[in-house]
């Protein structure tokens, strides 16, 4: 299995500032929970460093995140025509309270989720999760999952809440479950990666690619349709 940076194009290739770089391991919350989206999280450790610029996590007291901050999340997913893209796409969604996101979700956000965009038909969509959500360029949460795209809000993984988890695997501590241990093929291994959401209406094609943080990457899996260890939240020019 191999990790795609520093590429617009869905494809992985096609950008002169393209790497794919073979995955070691993978990591997933050990709290995850596949029916209600608890610690929709996950890691991927890469062979080699990239050569990607790094990036800027959010500060663990919340200060990057707070309602009413614009944000962007992109990604290759849905858009208006039901298709997916080929090219990667971003979308500006303001964030919004958890008391406010709540009453479009039947009280089913808990304190571990935030949530940008008020259904006015810019969302993620299909597709994305796994996907970054940037504020001011640093990395706020991950896109998880959400209701009709562009009807209501998109749910991300609040980074904050999983920030103890991400440092222990960084520092290389042991007990966290392992997607790659289980010596899966690559066919079962991508049996198990979810389908994820992202862009609707008024999304418009990013001319910057976005990459990955050096030694960790981001996909989906099926053990947390959200995986990262950061999305570069410096988008590198092609």
């Amino acid at each position: 299995m191999f990790a795609s940076l520093g590429s617009e194009f869905s494809s992985g290739s096609g950008s002169k500032s393209a790497e794919q770089i073979k995955v070691v391991e993978g990591y997933r919350h050990p709290l995850y929970n596949n029916d209600n989206h608890l610690y929709d999280i996950g890691l991927l450790k890469l062979e080699t460093t990239s050569t990607q610029k790094t990036a800027s996590l959010c500060a663990t007291d919340g200060s990057d995140n707070r309602v009413g901050t614009m944000a962007t999340a992109l990604g290759w997913g849905l858009t208006e025509d039901r298709k997916s893209s080929l090219t990667l796409k971003e979308v500006d969604v303001r964030i919004i309270s958890n008391a406010e996101c709540n009453k479009g979700y039947r009280n089913r956000i808990t304190e571990g989720m935030i949530c940008a965009g008020n259904g006015n038909g810019k969302d993620s969509c299909s597709g994305d999760s796994g996907g970054p959500l940037l504020a001011n360029d640093v990395l706020v949460g991950v896109v998880s999952w959400g209701g009709k795209c562009g009807a209501r809000a998109g749910v991300c993984t609040r980074l904050t809440y999983v920030m103890d988890v991400i440092d222990d695997v960084l520092k290389g501590a042991t007990g966290t479950d392992s997607i790659l241990s289980e010596n899966l093929s690559k066919t079962e291994l991508l049996s198990k990666i979810n389908r994820p959401r992202r862009p609707t209406s008024n999304d418009t094609p990013a001319s910057d690619a976005v990459s990955l943080n050096p030694g960790l990457e981001s996909t989906s899996s099926s053990t947390g349709s959200a995986a990262i260890s950061g999305w570069q939240s410096s988008r590198k020019q092609l």
